[in-house]
């Protein structure tokens, strides 16, 4: 809302200042232009780059990329949003409307691609928007501003599946650190917000205090070398021809600057990964991965490594401040070194530290690192009542985060001051659009990362409930809220704030941010076993925190579903093909069923072994109890027959799921088996015989997955 109430116009960037003569101001277009095109889009390391095939450390190709499915083209074309289309003036819409028309020649073109390693040159074509970046930046000095590439929407499609594909086989097989993030699947900001948090808070339960050190990469996806990136995936055993394509994608780049209105020539780009494409932020993650891993641990000390793209933390935990310090400095010497190695530099001025401790005596020590060109530098630590900005979070020294609920609540007040002048008591848009537009626009900014800091009103302490002095954050959050809900509501200033809540069917601040913890809980259970979350939980019980209060909402022992059991390139069977495979006739009575049902089973061999399973719940007022039971059938004679009590945390369907799979192993274990030429399951629900064909997440996984493994790849459907 604040966005569409600014005013249009073109505007002109202002005048620029080049590094090399600060007093000189650049004010002509293509002077501008040649100032972006040598600040940001050059890395003067790129004489020093290695040769795209040249010889080198390589891992044998043990990374799967499968052959493309049309499944996965017309998902990555459907799947884009209506952006700005690029040289060619092609949109995701003209894609949409004439698709039943080109798709299988995007998907021969989509195959051929990646099977041959090759990326069209009319993808490689960009032309460049200068942006400025947000926030209070100086707007005379380029690096203020970020290119951002607008590409075909038909190359980026490509762009798109090799992206899922990337960032898929690269969390499944452990490609990059645990601590690694963006643009990876089941991996958000909130987690590495909540994982950082919960390693302090662990901290301090042992007596240890904590820094944490921000470092940030100048340039970043501008700045990428080709055939250092090249030769790092080799070195991380992907296959060879989604290494050609790679090298495809980023040699032989071509772009042209839009700036002020006026379109410039064409250049050539030597280095960088072009910010636009959905391919750049694994590549570019990938490309980093070795950063990560570097040094080693010291006995006492602890440090870890969090990023989200090339937003990088380096977090120190030991008994002492100074010895934080002194381990923080030689990790960051450290990744000066490999940096320079593979040409990236770190920007020194952006680096920010914070002590996390408890202890009011505690000193802040700054951090002092010898640069590369042997000059000193010093990051002096946050004062006692300020915080560091990582990743969107206020942190302060004792994680009360009064300054992050502030400064939140302060862009959400912006966006409501734009929603006042949309109506009032008489006249205005429509209600439901207002609280719309609250839903959307105000509450995502008010209680961002909120599961991640938000430690609820009371926690048990020594046996005892003990206060978290939340009440001050809870108001501030409230009396946003409230001003919100007055912008969109035609109701008076004097109207008490429970009616309003009410009315607009927003609960208080305490209520959603305790219903987000119940969700986050639930999301929690749903992540893969290498999820940085679900390793800090582990097994055994541990120190107090956020995190482990968050996760005991839900139940421990809750269903676990593998996230990661369906590849981005085989898609789960509609609803209609899973019920024809399982054969299932629509538009027929039961008794017509029945009939046919009869006339099937009589033409089975009498060899064949013939399963029965069902499952059943029983209700008694606010109690309820599962089981499954099962029966098998051979030559008209009862061979077994069996049955399982599944408690009070089980639904019917994971009832019918699980007779099924007891009554096929039985099959299996039988002594005449041996004999039957089939077995076949007979069962009266439709959806679970619907996914014992098929593979896809949800409820009984492990049930389903062991009923295929069972057949052991043998399953014959009937048609």
């Amino acid at each position: 809302m604040v966005g569409w109430q600014k005013a249009k116009g073109s505007f002109q960037t202002p005048p620029l200042r080049d590094g090399s003569n600060p007093t000189a101001l650049i004010s002509q277009p293509k002077e501008k232009r040649d100032l972006f095109a040598r600040v940001l889009l050059r890395n003067a390391a790129i004489s020093t780059d290695i040769p795209a095939e040249s010889p080198g450390p390589r891992l044998e190709a043990n990374l799967p990329f499968p052959r493309v499915t049309k499944d996965e083209v017309q998902t990555s074309i459907f799947s884009a949003r209506s952006t700005t289309p690029g040289s060619d003036g092609i949109t995701t819409a003209v894609l949409k409307t004439a698709w039943p028309v080109i798709e299988d020649i995007v998907f021969r073109l989509y195959s051929g691609c990646v099977c041959e390693g090759w990326h069209p040159t009319c993808f490689k074509e960009a032309i460049l928007v200068i942006l400025p970046k947000p926030g209070k930046r100086d707007r005379a000095l380029p690096r203020s501003y970020r290119p951002i590439a607008l590409l075909s929407v038909l190359g980026k499609g490509l762009e798109r599946l090799v992206a899922r594909r990337l960032a898929w086989i690269t969390v499944k097989f452990q490609v990059l650190h645990d601590q690694q993030f963006g643009a990876l699947p089941l991996r958000s900001c909130s987690d590495l917000i909540a994982a950082a948090i919960h390693d302090i808070e662990c901290a301090w339960q042992r007596g240890r205090v904590t820094s944490m050190l921000t470092l940030d990469i100048k340039g970043a996806f501008d700045a990428v070398l080709p055939g250092r990136l090249i030769r790092r995936l080799r070195c991380q055993g992907w296959p060879e021809n989604l290494v050609r394509w790679v090298s495809s994608f980023v040699l032989g780049r071509r772009a042209r600057i839009r700036l002020d209105g006026e379109m410039g020539d064409v250049f050539d780009l030597e280095c960088g990964l072009p910010q636009g494409s959905p391919v750049s932020p694994i590549l570019f993650m990938l490309h980093i991965e070795p950063l990560f891993k570097l040094g080693t641990v010291h006995p006492g000390r602890k440090r870890s490594r969090f990023g989200y793209a090339d937003d990088i933390a380096i977090m120190a935990s030991s008994t002492s401040l100074e010895d934080n310090c002194a381990l923080l400095a030689k990790e960051w010497e450290e990744a000066q070194e490999w940096g320079a190695l593979e040409g990236i530099t770190f920007d020194t001025d952006k680096s920010e530290l914070i002590h996390f401790t408890k202890r009011p005596k505690d000193r802040n020590p700054p951090i002092t690192v010898r640069l590369l060109d042997g000059r000193q530098h010093t990051v002096q630590a946050v004062n006692q009542g300020a915080s560091l900005r990582w990743l969107g979070v206020h942190f302060d020294r004792r994680l009360t985060f009064k300054n992050h609920v502030k400064g939140h609540c302060a862009k959400a007040c912006q966006v409501v001051n734009g929603l006042r002048g949309l109506g009032n008591t008489a006249w205005g848009a429509p209600t439901h659009l207002l609280r719309r537009a609250i839903a959307s626009c105000v509450l995502p900014i008010q209680y961002y990362a909120s599961e991640a800091w938000w430690p609820g009103r009371n926690r048990i302490k020594n046996g005892h409930t003990a206060s978290n002095g939340v009440n001050g954050l809870l108001n501030q959050l409230d009396i946003t809220q409230a001003k919100a809900i007055r912008a969109a509501l035609p109701v008076y200033r004097t109207t008490p704030v429970p009616i309003l809540q009410r009315e607009a069917a927003l609960p208080p601040a305490e209520v959603m941010l305790d219903a987000k913890l119940h969700k986050a809980s639930v999301r929690i259970h749903r992540l893969d076993d290498r999820h940085p979350l679900r390793t800090r939980l582990g097994d055994r019980p541990g120190p107090d925190s956020r995190l482990r209060r968050m996760a005991s909402l839900i139940e421990r022992h809750a269903e676990y579903i593998d996230p990661l059991e369906l590849p981005p390139w085989e898609r789960s069977a509609d609803w209609h093909t899973a019920l024809s495979m399982v054969g299932y006739e629509p538009r027929k009575t039961k008794d017509e069923l029945a009939t046919a049902f009869t006339d099937r089973l009589g033409a089975f061999s009498k060899r064949d072994i013939v399963v029965y399973t069902d499952g059943s719940q029983m209700v008694d007022g606010s109690r309820t109890a599962a089981g499954a039971g099962w029966v098998g059938y051979q030559a008209t004679r009862q061979i077994f027959r069996g049955s399982e009590p599944l408690g009070h945390q089980t639904e019917v369907f994971d009832a019918e799921a699980q007779a099924a799979f007891r009554g096929l192993l039985e099959a299996m274990r039988s002594p005449t088996a041996r004999m039957a030429d089939n077995v076949h399951i007979c069962l009266d629900n439709l959806a679970v015989a619907a996914r014992l064909v098929t593979r896809s997440p949800g409820s009984s996984q492990a049930r389903f997955r062991a009923f295929r493994y069972t057949f052991g790849g043998a399953l014959d459907t009937r048609e």
